[in-house]
């Protein structure tokens, strides 16, 4: 049986602040602001390579999947899934 972990997205503001980071700097910011220095990188460096590949969908793709992993500690396609 899986317990469920709690999740604490941060206040408000700290989240305003991240999704500013998202949107105005680059993805992975919020992960950054988090510490998590290794997935912000992989993020940045996956935005670069999603915007070649799939234009602005992909990198805003990236920045949401960041900002959901920092806010509820799951990647954006787990919200819909349920993994």
């Amino acid at each position: 049986m899986e317990t469920a972990t709690p999740v604490v997205s941060g206040s408000p503001v700290l989240n305003g602040v991240k999704i500013a980071g998202e949107a105005l700097v680059v993805p992975g910011t919020s992960l950054l602001l988090d510490g998590n220095v290794k997935s912000g990188t992989t993020h940045i460096v996956g935005a670069f390579i999603a915007r070649a590949l799939l234009g602005p969908f992909g990198w805003a793709y990236v920045a949401a999947d960041s900002f959901s992993l920092s806010v509820t500690g799951k990647h954006l396609h787990q919200q819909f899934i349920g993994g």
